[in-house]
């Protein structure tokens, strides 16, 4: 059984304490907050090294919109829940796993309680569960944010309306596509697409956009429409135009945009963590070894990058595990600064 829902569950806890502790009752080695592509590849090298490692996971993942998942080596193209319950699956067969699905709601460091000099961490669960472990791991990720009051965006997100050309833009090749206008990153978005399709048009969407971005669009093959956009034509999330507010519909199959992502959870913020203000949103500050500004909370994924992408996440959450293990063996670490 891989799969609990609480941690009153006596058997799971005595699975759970292969490395005993003295310092406070019922610890784990690593709690892993997060149960998509960083969580699951952080899980892997702290279970092989035989620590205790407890997944909380509700099942909602970012990019869940989404069919298929790409740039994976052995995996290109495999739905990402198929690419999450075959990882589930693999770390089912190590005895120190174990999945819960519950919410973390709430962390708090303890004031008494530590290991090699590093605070336990409290873990409260929506369902009342408490946890105490001498490791933490946030993968909690990002949720994308939809400002624009644009019907049927968010119906087509993850299908036909799309962030990352290298996820779907082999997919969505040779088809009439459109950019919609959100600063800088759209600008310089642009320049990629061309290499996918040349039906290419962008839409400003009403903002004011330098002349020489717009003959640079121009030189690259985009129609530009300066229009406001009020709506997505779609059939069960698959575009076929966009709608101006004057009426004019351009013919669609495909539309980029950008859109701002906030953090999916405040745990970070609950534990001290800082964070900075990136080019799409907020992100927490990690280091080398993906620790956070407090000691024994580690983080990997969206929520530590300025930009988004799930191979870069499973990396960073590898590392993560990698590096939490370490941490729980020794205060210092070489590699700290190493610019791995």
């Amino acid at each position: 059984m891989w799969r609990v829902d609480n941690l009153d569950d006596e058997k799971t806890l005595m699975a759970m304490n292969t490395h005993k502790s003295t310092e406070v009752s019922n610890v784990i080695d690593v709690a892993i907050i997060g149960g998509s592509f960083a969580g699951l590849s952080a899980a892997y090298p702290l279970v092989r090294a035989r620590r205790s490692t407890v997944m909380f996971h509700t099942g909602e993942t970012r990019n869940r919109f989404s069919a298929e998942s790409h740039n994976w080596i052995g995996l290109d193209g495999v739905g990402p829940e198929s690419v999450h319950q075959s990882g589930i699956h693999e770390l089912a067969k190590y005895s120190d796993f174990s999945i819960v699905k519950d919410r973390v709601v709430r962390a708090q460091r303890s004031e008494t309680h530590q290991h090699l000099g590093v605070p336990i961490t409290e873990l409260t669960t929506a369902l009342g569960s408490t946890i105490h472990a001498r490791r933490v791991i946030l993968a909690t990720g990002m949720r994308d944010t939809f400002p624009l009051d644009i019907e049927g965006l968010e119906d087509c997100w993850g299908q036909s309306v799309l962030q990352c050309p290298y996820c779907h833009g082999y997919e969505h090749r040779d088809v009439p596509t459109g950019i919609l206008h959100g600063g800088p990153p759209s600008l310089h978005q642009a320049k990629n697409l061309p290499d996918f399709t040349n039906d290419l048009v962008y839409f400003t969407n009403g903002a004011e956009i330098e002349a020489s971005d717009i003959a640079d669009l121009e030189a690259r093959g985009y129609r530009v429409e300066t229009g406001a956009v009020s709506s997505i034509e779609h059939h069960d999330g698959a575009m076929s135009a966009v709608a101006l507010r004057g009426g004019t519909k351009i013919a669609s199959e495909a539309l980029y945009i950008i859109p701002r992502a906030a953090f999916a959870t405040d745990l970070h913020a609950q534990l001290g963590c800082e964070e900075i203000e990136g080019p799409f949103g907020p992100y927490v500050t990690v280091d080398d070894l993906h620790e956070t500004t407090q000691r024994g909370v580690f983080a990997a994924g969206d929520m530590t990058r300025p930009a988004f992408n799930a191979v870069w996440a499973g990396a960073d959450g590898n590392r993560a595990g990698i590096f939490a293990h370490q941490s729980l063996v020794s205060e210092h670490n070489p590699y700290r600064g190493a610019r791995l």
